[in-house]
């Protein structure tokens, strides 16, 4: 910037206008150069103007379908298999978890001893799980 004038110096000026004159060639030149593939092609006979055929083959449809049909049992068979891995699994883990919860509350409830159960089963009972209003519910439980 030219802090006198609040403008752009002269070398920023100069450099712009040398970019535009750069960018201008280079876009020229691909222009040539795509202008060239497309001659080139016509006189090889490569871009020649071949009649598509528009019948449908009722035996290679068949095959198609049938393929797209093997691939979507196949990939949809594997999806719920693996599903249905992921889902057992999570399940088995839970009740793993609970197991081992019920276990360990089992454990505490014995060593409190009978002088502390019904203060030990009276925390508990508190929880959750095994609120249903009934003082015996976690031998229930256990």
């Amino acid at each position: 910037m030219d802090s006198n004038t609040g403008g752009q110096s002269q070398s920023d000026l100069a450099r712009q206008a040398a970019a535009a004159i750069a960018r201008k060639k280079v876009l020229a030149s691909y222009a040539r150069a795509a202008q060239k593939e497309v001659n080139d092609g016509v006189q090889e006979g490569h871009m020649k103007d071949e009649p598509v055929d528009t019948k449908i083959n009722s035996e290679s449809w068949k095959q198609y379908h049938s393929a797209w049909q093997d691939y979507y049992q196949k990939y949809y068979s594997e999806y719920y298999a693996n599903a249905a891995r992921q889902y057992i699994a999570k399940e088995q883990l839970k009740a793993a978890r609970e197991q081992a919860e019920d276990e360990t509350l089992a454990y505490a409830l014995a060593r409190a001893g009978g002088r502390n159960e019904k203060r030990a089963g009276l925390s508990l009972i508190n929880t959750p799980k095994y609120q249903d209003g009934d003082d015996d519910s976690i031998v229930r439980h256990i």
